[in-house]
């Protein structure tokens, strides 16, 4: 679909006026117009079969920065280089008085970190990502489980250099608690971590499509038609070979497919053409075993293909009738909500997730709603848990949000199979299915660094929770929780208060210690529940 970015300083360099100049000369038209060329199917030209995408990939950053809180297992150690550019960015950027960039450096509580990450496709200013932090290669850093980033700048990949000697454009910026996973891995590597959703995109990125044969002519076409279709902010001709295209609103969860439908639209149209198109791609969706390009044409054209879509929507074929209603509901026809709700209740149905992403991205927020709702019990855990984000990206009342600290607890009162889910990418999330969830009787569970552990005994009725101080024998917090697992998430996590505060007192633990804790739960059986997590970034 995309061929790549050719190269990041596309995107802040001027539009060459060479390039403006390579269109101009007649040696440079196509012999035939696009418009006159229908093809080899006779169909006319396609948008796609004249450009290609220039800007569409995930654009990779990276810096430096200072982490935080690690109570001695950190590093003291700062070359050179990189402690001229700290005491320069720390006290021209964030606030004045707040850190004493000596002090921070010279401390075995912080840790120089490099950064990197990768800003997705056409990000919007302030969108959020992964990030991941690690100890430079001569760090006598032990650890930054726990640590904190303080806010720091990234710049395009390869541009570090400059950036230190005060280059480089700034693309996004970074901040946030370390999360190390040691779910997976008995002994996790302790000096990289991730920042879940921590970085920040700092621009609009539009993607840009560029002609295979420069002509100003068919430059102004393409965007012609583009906003004829989309709206009239959508392209932009920049040049005789290059156009920006800007993603309209009700795009912005399916980035990737708006580009594959500007690319599947037709240069020209008429009323005939568009019939016989119609005509031509509905029969390919209905019998070839390659469907998504002639579903991406049909969108493409519009509303005028919705009558014989509709008609697919009884395709015996399950991949037909899928299809044929995702195009439908893009299109903003509603008869094909039902359908996707089928195949998504469907148990032989291969389409029971995907049917649950098109109804998040395509339906009327009730709708989804609706749907979702009683998706919330089925067996599938993949689909319950698909009904879940949706619910929690429309703020359901269904779901009973809390937030203690920066973690979210969602929890879930159905009746289906018990289940955590723990988040391991974009937000520190953690979700109880079918609550309550309790410890058993006999409880003790312990993490690989000894820092926290749960105990209980027969006949208690609340278990013992106790975190271990990084720096003294003995331990430095002891409280009690019941046995809900809820109950005991909210006290691990809570800070440590004072009782006049009129505040929950926790231990204040980091998100990747909580999350080790639940899965040693479920692993030796501490409770009787599936535990699940996303994927790593």
């Amino acid at each position: 679909m995309s061929i790549g970015w050719r190269s990041i300083t596309i995107l802040f360099a001027a539009i060459s006026f060479i390039a403006l100049l390579g269109g101009c000369g007649s040696q440079d038209r196509p012999e035939t117009s696009p418009s006159e060329d229908m093809g080899a199917d006779g169909l006319g030209r396609t948008i796609g079969s004249l450009t290609e995408v220039l800007s569409f990939e995930t654009i990779p950053v990276e810096g430096y920065g200072i982490v935080t809180g690690l109570h001695g297992k950190g590093c003291s150690e700062t070359p050179a280089e990189l402690r001229r550019y700290f005491h320069q960015y720390i006290l021209g950027r964030l606030p004045r008085g707040q850190h004493n960039v000596s002090d921070l450096l010279n401390s075995k509580d912080t840790a120089v970190v490099r950064i990197r990450g990768r800003i997705p496709p056409q990000a919007t200013r302030g969108l959020s990502f992964d990030i991941t932090v690690s100890t430079l290669s001569n760090s006598q850093a032990t650890s930054i489980q726990g640590g904190w980033l303080l806010e720091a700048e990234l710049t395009a990949e390869g541009t570090l250099g400059r950036t230190l000697g005060g280059g480089g454009p700034v693309l996004a910026r970074a901040k946030g608690p370390v999360y190390i996973d040691q779910t997976e891995a008995m002994n996790a590597e302790l000096t990289r971590g991730h920042i879940l959703g921590g970085g920040s995109s700092a621009r609009e990125f539009n993607a840009r499509i560029s002609l295979v044969q420069p002509d100003f002519r068919t430059s102004a076409m393409i965007r012609n038609r583009i906003n004829e279709r989309f709206g009239s902010e959508t392209a932009s001709a920049l040049s005789a070979n290059l156009l920006e295209i800007s993603t309209p609103p009700r795009y912005h969860n399916r980035k990737e497919r708006f580009i594959s439908l500007i690319r599947a639209m037709y240069l020209t149209e008429s009323e005939e053409l568009i019939d016989r198109r119609i005509e031509h791609h509905t029969a390919k969706l209905g019998s070839e075993s390659s469907k998504y390009q002639h579903e991406l044409a049909l969108e493409a054209i519009g509303t005028q293909s919705l009558e014989e879509l509709g008609k697919l929507l009884d395709s015996s074929n399950k991949e037909v009738r899928f299809s044929a209603a995702r195009a439908m509901l893009y299109l903003g026809d509603d008869d094909a909500l039902e359908v996707l709700k089928q195949l998504a209740i469907d148990k032989q149905s291969p389409y029971r997730v995907e049917s649950l992403q098109v109804i998040r991205n395509g339906a009327r927020r009730n709708d989804a709603i609706n749907v979702c709702r009683e998706l919330l019990e089925e067996e599938d855990f993949q689909v319950r848990l698909q009904a879940y984000k949706l619910l929690v990206e429309v703020d359901d009342t269904l779901i009973n949000q809390r937030r203690i600290g920066g973690i979210h607890i969602d929890i879930i009162n159905e009746s289906g199979e018990k289940a955590i889910y723990a988040s391991r990418s974009g937000e520190q999330r953690i979700a109880i299915f079918s609550a309550p969830i309790e410890c058993k009787e006999e409880v003790f569970i312990r993490t690989e660094d000894g820092d926290l552990t749960i105990n209980a005994t027969a006949g208690d009725e609340d278990v013992w929770l106790i975190r271990e101080h990084p720096r003294r024998t003995g331990p430095a917090a002891r409280l009690r929780s019941s046995r809900d697992i809820t109950d005991i998430i909210e006290t691990l996590a809570a800070r440590a208060v004072t009782e006049s505060a009129h505040q929950r007192s926790g231990l204040n633990v980091s998100y990747g210690h909580l999350v080790e804790l639940l899965s040693l739960m479920a692993e030796k059986g501490a409770i009787d529940a599936r535990f699940e997590l996303s994927p790593l970034p």
